[in-house]
């Protein structure tokens, strides 16, 4: 039944759109293809095979490939009958967009159809809806990575994996060079809110698939997934969406180090940290947590100290500074506004921690990194 239902899409790609498909091995061997000529138009796919193998050993498929010619093609992978993986495409397409770089160029390829790339990215989606009959967000992957074999983005998406598969209370970090890197979040099509939610999905699959592959039992993972992922729908901001797979990917990590057997926080410690970052707009005092600890403030600064490595006081304020850096690059609110929202006693004093911490004023770090404005 499914196969009949991908011959029944691609029929209807083909006439929509004059999409040839394609079918090819692990291998980049050619096993059919309802496209009348081969040639060329085959060798100009073959030419991105590395990096499609790229995307697939990072678990990013479906995807749209461009290449420097301004080509593009709807790709995505399924299991055939022999459970044997196998390159679905669709392709190519001239990018609407995309500057003609040479006379051959314009020659050979002119008679191809025109599209955008949201909508090839439709088109991967429905194709990797009727090859697998799973709803899976699909990556862009820009045509001035490909030359590298790779991408900023897959690189990010790869560690920030591997952080929660180790139970990597780091991965923090990580997340916030992401969530602030407008060339891998433009890469991945987060240009606008809606966009950004499925790259929130796409964020959210590959963690609770890291998490899975820890050894993570799966019904634990099924039950974050089934708890954060609907919240999407009623967020209306790229602050919300980023807040909501930190919170996740938290769980995550925590869940993934205790099954590991490694050396959690000691109770004070977490309570500590939970209202942190649960209270992160409040003004928050080492005297006040001390209290909701039931330690002393001497005591809970020394013991913070020595099971997370940094003195509590920068933890707060480095807490405060990168939930700072999140509305800067994904809301138009002056930086007198987030000052206070922060309970900084005033928008010097905020500056000031915020160059302490990422060596930029917050008004440069915006403009260097504003998106989803």
């Amino acid at each position: 039944m499914q196969e009949e239902q991908l011959e029944y899409f691609q029929d209807l790609a083909l006439d929509c759109l004059s999409l040839w498909s394609w079918r090819y091995t692990m291998d980049f061997q050619l096993l059919g293809s309802n496209c009348p000529m081969g040639g060329e138009i085959n060798g100009s796919f073959l030419k991105q095979s590395g990096n499609v193998d790229v995307l697939y050993g990072k678990n990013l498929l479906p995807a749209v490939i461009t290449a420097h010619d301004g080509l593009a093609w709807a790709v995505t992978v399924r299991r055939n009958a022999q459970q044997e993986p196998e390159y679905l495409v669709l392709g190519p397409a001239r990018l609407e967009d995309a500057e003609q770089t040479s006379e051959e160029q314009s020659d050979f390829f002119a008679f191809l159809p025109a599209a955008g790339r949201k909508e090839l990215g439709r088109y991967a989606s429905m194709l990797h809806k009727a090859a697998t009959n799973e709803v899976t967000p699909v990556y862009q992957q820009e045509a001035d990575a490909s030359s590298a074999g790779d991408t900023t983005a897959i690189l990010l998406l790869a560690s920030l994996q591997d952080k929660i598969r180790g139970g990597d209370l780091s991965y923090r970090e990580l997340m916030s060079e992401a969530l602030t890197n407008r060339r891998f979040l433009q890469s991945l099509g987060a240009v606008t809110t809606d966009s950004a939610k499925k790259v929130a999905l796409l964020a959210i699959e590959l963690s609770c698939q890291a998490a899975l592959e820890s050894g993570l039992p799966k019904r634990s993972v099924d039950a974050l997934r089934s708890q954060y992922t609907p919240q999407l729908d009623g967020i209306t901001s790229g602050y919300e969406i980023a807040r909501l797979c930190d919170t996740l990917m938290y769980h995550l990590v925590r869940l993934v180090r205790r099954s590991k057997g490694q050396n959690t926080y000691s109770e004070p410690v977490q309570t500590c940290c939970t209202y942190i970052n649960e209270h992160i707009c409040d003004r928050l005092t080492v005297e006040f947590l001390a209290k909701q600890t039931g330690y002393s403030p001497d005591h809970l600064s020394k013991k913070f100290r020595e099971e997370f490595g940094e003195p509590l006081k920068d933890y707060i304020l480095h807490t405060k500074i990168q939930r700072a850096q999140l509305l800067l690059t994904t809301t138009a609110m002056p930086v007198s506004d987030i000052a206070a929202m922060f309970s900084f006693s005033s928008s010097s004093h905020f500056t000031k921690v915020f160059e302490h911490f990422t060596k930029e004023t917050p008004t440069a770090y915006r403009t260097q990194h504003s998106h989803l404005v």
